[in-house]
Parts: C-alpha cells; structure tokens; sequence
C-alpha cells in the first residue's frame, strides 16, 4: 500500500511516516502549495498512491 501524506516534513508528519514504515507501508510525501488548487491537482494526477494522509 502507498499512502501520500501532506504535511510530512512537519512535527506530526514525521511521527506518522515512522508510524507507516513500522507496518511495511510506503510514504509518499507530498510537496505542494495547498492553498494553489491546479497545483494539488496535477500533483494528485501525477502521484500514485492508496490512499492520502492530510
């Protein structure tokens, strides 16, 4: 399972990324301006992943 999570380099992000690797689970960090709606778009579009952590 890959899951994509914003916010990964955050206090909490890095907790929930030991959390996910702990159980076998990939991360997927994304890197985006969440506020830029074409930008979390085609970010979305162009990343495979299970599910998204935000």
């Amino acid at each position: 399972m890959r899951i994509a999570l914003t916010g990964a380099s955050g206090f909490t992000g890095r907790f929930v990324i030991e959390a996910l690797a702990d159980r076998g689970i990939e991360c997927v960090p994304l890197s985006v301006d969440l506020a830029d709606k074409a930008a979390v778009d085609a970010v979305i579009a162009d990343t495979a992943f299970d599910r998204l952590i935000h």
